[in-house]
């Protein structure tokens, strides 16, 4: 019953790091880098350093899929060492 509470912690890591960064680049992109900067960007490296949504779902992804690998996890959820003793 437990089991989809054991990686608690790094989903809590996931969200907090996904909403941290996804509201302080923006602001700082717009208020320390200047729009003389962000113009002489491409349009959508612009898109992804001042639109709050765009970064917060790319970065949510990319997260996510690292957690994931970090940890050892199958794309079932549940971990290849918890399979591996479930089947002995």
């Amino acid at each position: 019953m437990t089991e989809p509470f054991e990686n608690a912690a790094s989903i809590n890591l996931l969200h907090d790091s996904t909403i941290i960064i996804a509201i302080g680049l923006p602001i700082y992109a717009k208020f320390a880098l200047g729009d003389v900067w962000l113009s002489t960007l491409p349009a959508f490296l612009r898109l992804l350093i001042t639109n709050t949504v765009v970064l917060a779902v790319l970065l949510a992804v990319v997260l996510h899929v690292g957690v994931n690998v970090g940890l050892g996890e199958d794309e079932s959820g549940g971990s290849s060492e918890s399979k591996n003793l479930k089947m002995k």
